[in-house]
């Protein structure tokens, strides 16, 4: 592949904001209200998979999501905590990696704008 071909190529995201639910019917029922409730929590949780192999990322991804939906469900409602996957930039095999789980959990959505 050349420069300007690589160049072109679509760029995977370094992070994904997403929302946990506790309730998979809860994750996308969301109102400005919610927002703002939401956006004020302190339990945003960050984890970052910097470095790690696609095995390694998956296996500390599947096993912090019952903790996730765990800590969503001690919420309020609508049962979503909002978490911070971080990937970073280099290959963007684990950008795959991550959109790719992201799209096979129910209990997990991309996070809109204006939630924190």
């Amino acid at each position: 592949m050349s420069f300007v071909e690589h160049s072109a190529a679509k760029a995977g995201k370094t992070a994904y904001p997403v929302l946990v639910s506790g309730e998979v019917s809860n994750i996308f029922k969301t109102s400005k209200q919610r927002r703002k409730k939401l956006s004020s929590r302190s339990d945003k949780i960050i984890l970052d998979l910097h470095g790690m192999t696609k095995q390694h990322a998956l296996e500390l991804l599947e096993k912090s999501l019952p903790t996730w939906i765990d800590q969503a469900m001690k919420g309020d409602h609508p049962y979503v905590l909002p978490v911070d996957i971080i990937c970073g930039g280099g290959s963007q095999l684990l950008s795959e990696v991550v959109a790719n789980w992201i799209r096979n959990k129910p209990q997990v959505a991309n996070r809109p704008k204006g939630y924190l």
